[in-house]
């Protein structure tokens, strides 16, 4: 199983679900993601908690909408994946989104 990090806002929660609802991917991949994000469950995990299964994960996906380009919490997640070299596979869910990858990253996003 390949170990996948989900990185999204809890604006794009319907997106996300539909990911983790899809047959072939969660047969192939181990889901990670922060479970209570935009809710008020108390169990949500800590941003130093995420950053860690960041660092164990090895791929990250950004499901990038303006909300995500506007998330501080989002940013310091795609930046830790940039600096921990992980595979980053976007998808870009809003049209009006206009994220590049930077170029410390370019090599290793497809």
């Amino acid at each position: 199983m390949i170990t996948t990090f989900l990185s999204y806002t809890s604006q794009d929660l319907d997106f996300l679900q539909s990911i983790c609802n899809l047959p072939l991917a969660s047969r192939f991949m181990k889901f990670i993601y922060d479970e209570g994000c935009g809710t008020n469950l108390i169990g949500h995990i800590p941003m130093i908690k995420l950053l860690e299964k960041i660092r164990q994960c090895s791929v990250f996906i950004p499901i990038l909408s303006n909300y995500y380009l506007n998330s501080n919490n989002c940013q310091k997640e795609l930046l830790e994946a940039q600096k921990n070299n992980k595979i980053i596979i976007p998808i870009i869910i809003d049209d009006q989104c206009h994220w590049r990858p930077l170029p410390v990253c370019s090599k290793k996003t497809l």
